[in-house]
């Protein structure tokens, strides 16, 4: 069974206010969103305060904050971007890290957590050190990753090129991201995931690489599946996660 959840809106003014509602299903295990005080501020609080826990931890608080938002971004887990924000008078500017939500469903709060050090990474050597153009990820960045245990690998994985454009990690078994990350997440987590991302994993329509991958799996995201009418056998074409309808037939259109 899935409760009723009934929400209309009524404008007064300028404002909305909020009636009893009516007709929204959410699962009947879910939280009503009305439990939690503030979303927002409960998220973008475990973010600030893994980034201050890892910054003091880690590089000795030497890390100038960022402002970390949640971007989806394709085949990437998260990316550092120098000077992206500033006040709107400009008299102060403001590097940025994001952390693409849609994959939080599939990833430890841990492997999460990893992205946000492989970016403070970035900003470090940005602030301090010599980085490449265009994204190359060279050996002092990757020599930087192995001091704090997170080890550079373009696949992810144990014998991966250490360099390169395109580049994710692994975390190095009892190292010290391994040890300063379990007493972080003991305490700390990163509470909401991306619902449709995880309904689409569970119906089988995982697109996406999961583990310690920086990266996302270019070749399974960019895939494109055949959808057919069962009524007048009519073909489409998608990602596999849509849902398409033949309007003629008034029929699901199935994937193959």
């Amino acid at each position: 069974m899935r409760e009723l959840i009934p929400v209309s809106f009524r404008a007064i003014g300028h404002s909305v206010e909020i009636l009893p509602p009516y007709g929204r299903n959410v699962p009947a295990n879910a939280t009503l969103a009305r439990a939690i005080t503030d979303p927002t501020k409960q998220i973008s609080e475990e973010l600030s305060f893994a980034f201050v826990f890892f910054n003091e931890r880690l590089f000795g608080g030497r890390v100038r904050r960022c402002l970390v938002t949640l971007q989806r971004h394709r085949d990437s887990a998260g990316y550092f971007a120098a000077q992206r924000f500033e006040t709107r008078d400009g008299s102060i500017v403001i590097d940025e890290i994001a952390l693409n939500p849609e994959l939080f469903h599939e990833r430890s709060v841990t492997n999460i957590f990893s992205t946000l050090v492989h970016e403070q990474v970035h900003a470090l050597q940005f602030q301090y050190g010599h980085p490449s153009s265009g994204g190359y990820h060279n050996k002092e960045w990757g020599d930087w990753m192995e001091r704090i245990g997170l080890i550079p690998s373009h696949t992810g994985a144990e014998g991966g090129r250490r360099t390169g454009v395109h580049m994710s990690h692994y975390i190095q078994h009892e190292g010290l991201f391994a040890l300063v990350c379990a007493d972080l997440v003991a305490q700390s987590t990163v509470s909401f995931v991306d619902r449709w991302r995880a309904q689409a994993t569970r119906a089988g329509f995982d697109t996406v690489s999961g583990g310690n991958n920086h990266k996302r799996d270019k070749s399974k995201a960019t895939s494109k599946t055949r959808f057919s009418c069962p009524g007048c056998k009519a073909n489409a074409w998608g990602k596999p996660e849509l849902r398409i309808d033949c309007r003629p037939c008034r029929q699901p259109m199935a994937a193959s």
